[in-house]
């Protein structure tokens, strides 16, 4: 059984309680600094509510009035290719044809 992730092919993974024997110290003592200072990233990065913009004040505030606007949807697209605006009846229309219709 497949996953959506086309590389994952479930049938050829076997469940393990093997655990490799533990390298030499100074590795393991390298490893562990290594996950210590990820760890410490991740933290950091999470504490960062919210980072600095690259949008002046005016694209602020556009921003902000498109999102709130009832008449517009905002959301991503995909294959990474950003954001996207477009009116809310457009979207309904569009969304109906695409999953609805023929």
């Amino acid at each position: 059984e497949e996953t959506n992730d086309s590389e994952y092919v479930k049938r050829l993974y076997i469940k393990s309680k093997y655990l490799p024997p533990p390298g030499n110290n100074e590795v393991e003592e390298r490893l562990w600094q290594f996950c210590k200072e990820v760890e410490g990233m991740v933290e950091k990065n999470q504490s960062n509510q919210r980072g600095a913009t690259n949008l002046n004040t005016l694209q602020q505030q556009l921003l902000r009035t498109l999102k709130n606007h009832p008449e517009v949807v905002i959301f991503l697209t995909d294959k990474n290719l950003g954001p996207t605006i477009i009116e809310q009846e457009e979207y309904v229309k569009r969304a109906l044809q695409d999953h609805l219709g023929d």
